[in-house]
């Protein structure tokens, strides 16, 4: 009998040392500067050509994941809008042209071509889904003005202007 109890303490005793355990625990981390960057060159003041007139072009960089907007809005809703009214002269619209030159739009941002519609603050660029999952670097854009649906009009005498914004909003 001593023997099946020498046996089984053996067992007991080797399974209580053979289950020791260490645990540890360590800690690890990972840290991004956020970068936020917007700037904006006015490249034309005085239009003077139907089409092409590239008016403005910006450069932005984000590496934030709820992403950025970048809006346009006319003070005039898209149209230049003449001094005086003295010789029949009359508002005439345009829309904007958006072309990407270079740099990297990041995943789930999105820019648009064309802006056709400046009587509230219009979309350049906008997230496309719930995130941006990758950075947008470098991106330069450029805009310009098309007069092409009006250009009989634009030949017309008159002195006109139009206000134009471009906001960056980092969300």
């Amino acid at each position: 009998m001593f023997k099946k109890y020498g046996f089984l303490i053996a067992v007991v005793v080797t399974l209580c040392f053979t289950s020791f355990v260490l645990a540890e625990t360590m800690t690890i981390s990972r840290d991004v500067e956020k970068i936020s960057d917007f700037s904006l060159t006015q490249n034309l003041e005085t239009v003077t050509a139907v089409k092409n007139n590239n008016i403005a072009s910006f450069e932005v960089s984000n590496n934030t994941r709820d992403g950025f907007k970048v809006e346009i809005s006319s003070a005039n809703g898209g149209n230049l809008t003449p001094a005086s009214s003295d010789d029949g002269e009359a508002n005439i619209a345009y829309t904007v042209d958006v072309s990407k030159d270079s740099g990297t739009l990041g995943s789930g941002m999105a820019i648009v071509s064309e802006v056709t519609d400046l009587s509230a603050a219009s979309s350049i660029i906008s997230k496309s889904g719930a995130l941006q999952s990758s950075a947008t670097s470098s991106l330069a854009v450029s805009l310009s003005i098309d007069f092409s649906a009006h250009a009989d009009q634009f030949a017309m005498a008159g002195d006109y202007s139009d206000t134009i914004t471009i906001t960056y909003t980092d969300l």
